[in-house]
C-alpha cells in the first residue's frame, strides 16, 4: 500500500502533518505540491499518481476551486484507487462533484481510515500472491483442486489456497470436506493445518456422514483423534447410519480409542439405525475389556 498526498502549496504544512502521521502508522507515503503550471510540468500528474494505491487530496479553500482537483477525481474513478479529502477546517463544503469520495475532519479519522484500508489492502495483496503463485505452480484456482491438493499432501499448495481466501470447509466434488479428506490420509499435519487455520472439525462428508473424527477411528489414526479431541471435536455426532467415533472404535475392537473416546464423553447408549450401541456391540461382541471400560 502506497498513499500519495496531494496539496496545493499554501497548504503544504497540512501535507506533512499527514505524512508525519504515517510515517508513525508505518504507511508508505509521499507528497506531492501541485503549482499553477501542472498541466505542462515535466511530470505529468497522472504518472506520479499511478504508483500511489491510495490518494489524499488536502481539500481546503485553496484547493477547492482548482482545476487539477477535478482532474484527480476523474483519476481516481477511472483508475478505481480510493481517493479521500482531508478537510483541515470548517471549510469549504463538499462539492457535488466530490460526493463520491470519502471526506475526513481529523488527522485520527484520516489514520484510523488508512489503518483499516492497510490491513484489506494487504490481504488483498497475499490473495493475489497466492492466487498467482498456485497458477505457476499449474494448480487450477477451483475448490476441487484444493482438495486433490489435500489429497496429495501437498502442505506448501494448500497454504497457498488457505492464503489466497480459500475457507478451510472447502469440499470436493463428493461433498467430503477437506479436514475429512485429510484425516482418511492419515495425514496428522495436514489435519493440524487445517485446524489452526479454522475448520470447522464438526463437518460431516456428504458420501457417508461421518467427521474427521470418526474417519480418523475408523482408520485407527489415534494421534489424529487425539489432535481432533483436544480441538473441541463433538464425540457424539451419528453417521449416515447413526454410528458414533466409539460405535466404530467398539467394532475395531480398538480399547485404546474406547478409552480416549470414552474419557472424551462418547455415550456408549447411543443406537445406530440397527438399534445398537456401543455396549451392545460390546456385548455382542462379547469383548470383556470393553464391557468393563464403559460406566453404568
Amino acid at each position: 500500500m502506497k498513499v500519495l498526498v496531494l496539496c496545493e502549496k499554501a497548504d503544504a504544512e497540512q501535507a506533512r502533518s499527514i505524512l508525519k502521521m504515517l510515517h508513525t502508522l508505518e504507511i508508505s507515503a509521499d507528497a506531492f505540491q501541485i503549482g499553477k503550471n501542472w498541466r505542462t510540468d515535466k511530470h505529468r500528474l497522472d504518472e506520479i499518481m499511478g504508483p500511489a494505491t491510495h490518494l489524499v487530496s488536502v481539500y481546503s479553500m485553496n484547493s477547492a476551486p482548482s482545476a487539477w482537483l477535478s482532474f484527480v477525481a476523474g483519476f481516481a474513478l477511472g483508475s478505481e484507487k480510493p481517493m479521500i479529502l482531508y478537510r483541515p477546517s470548517r471549510e469549504p463544503v463538499q462539492a457535488p462533484y466530490l460526493a463520491p469520495f470519502f471526506l475526513v475532519l481529523s488527522l485520527e479519522d484520516l489514520g484510523s481510515f488508512l489503518e483499516a484500508e492497510k490491513k484489506e489492502w494487504t490481504d488483498v495483496a497475499e490473495r493475489r500472491s497466492a492466487r498467482k503463485e498456485l497458477l505457476e505452480l499449474g494448480i487450477s484456482i477451483r475448490g476441487d483442486a484444493f482438495a486433490d491438493t489435500v489429497r496429495e499432501g501437498n502442505a506448501h499448495g494448500v497454504d497457498l489456497f488457505l492464503r489466497a481466501g480459500f475457507p478451510p470447509d472447502t469440499r470436493d466434488k463428493k461433498g467430503v470436506p477437506v479436514l475429512c479428506i485429510a484425516a482418511r490420509e492419515a495425514n496428522r499435519a495436514m489435519v493440524d493445518l487445517l485446524i489452526d487455520a479454522g475448520a470447522n472439525v464438526n463437518l460431516r462428508s456428504d458420501d457417508r456422514g461421518n467427521t474427521a473424527l470418526m474417519d480418523a477411528v475408523a482408520g485407527g489414526y489415534i494421534q489424529i483423534v487425539e489432535d481432533l479431541l483436544e480441538a473441541g471435536t463433538d464425540v457424539n455426532i451419528q453417521s449416515k447410519d447413526g454410528q458414533t467415533a466409539l460405535i466404530i472404535a467398539v467394532g475395531k475392537g480398538d480399547v485404546e480409542l474406547c478409552k480416549k473416546l470414552l474419557d472424551a464423553g462418547a455415550d456408549p447408549d447411543i443406537e445406530d439405525k440397527l438399534g445398537l450401541s456401543a455396549r451392545k456391540y460390546a456385548k455382542l461382541f462379547r469383548n470383556e475389556a470393553l464391557i468393563n471400560m464403559m460406566p453404568s
